[in-house]
């Protein structure tokens, strides 16, 4: 897992991209449960139930677990540190027509909405700044069902 996901801090992924991931991290799962495409459908077996089997997530909560992680981090930094400055900067000028698929903001965005957290600037930088309560949103849903 940590190899699949490393440096996935700075990962802006769209849908494709992820599709891809998790068809990845499913075939791993089946492997590793020594089963294979015929019996996934000729017995319905969900990757779900080989995730509770396993007793691990899906990526997708890997995933936004380490966005939001690095995010707490640099909201704790100082103004005067370079990625604090990049994460609250402001351009003043509109963005050119044809903006990119899929930014880091916006995926930090889906990631605080996956976890159930405001996306509003102001609130998620506050509940960053506590360390324990930012640690307790992020890390205690990593706990695998019935694990």
């Amino acid at each position: 897992m940590p190899t699949l996901i490393y440096g996935c801090d700075a990962w802006s992924l769209r849908g494709d991209s992820i599709k891809r991931l998790r068809s990845f991290h499913n075939r791993c799962a089946r492997s590793m449960c020594r089963v294979n495409l015929h019996h996934t459908f000729r017995h319905h077996i969900t990757s779900a139930s080989l995730f509770r089997r396993l007793g691990i997530l899906d990526i997708g909560s890997y995933f936004h677990n380490r966005i939001l992680r690095w995010a707490g981090h640099v909201a704790r930094m100082p103004m005067s540190r370079a990625p604090r400055q990049l994460l609250t900067g402001w351009v003043s000028h509109s963005r050119p027509i044809g903006c990119p698929q899929m930014t880091w903001g916006r995926t930090l965005e889906n990631a605080l909405k996956s976890k159930g957290i405001s996306k509003d600037f102001d609130e998620w930088i506050a509940i960053a700044k506590d360390r324990s309560m930012w640690r307790q949103l992020t890390h205690s849903i990593l706990k695998p069902p019935d694990a």
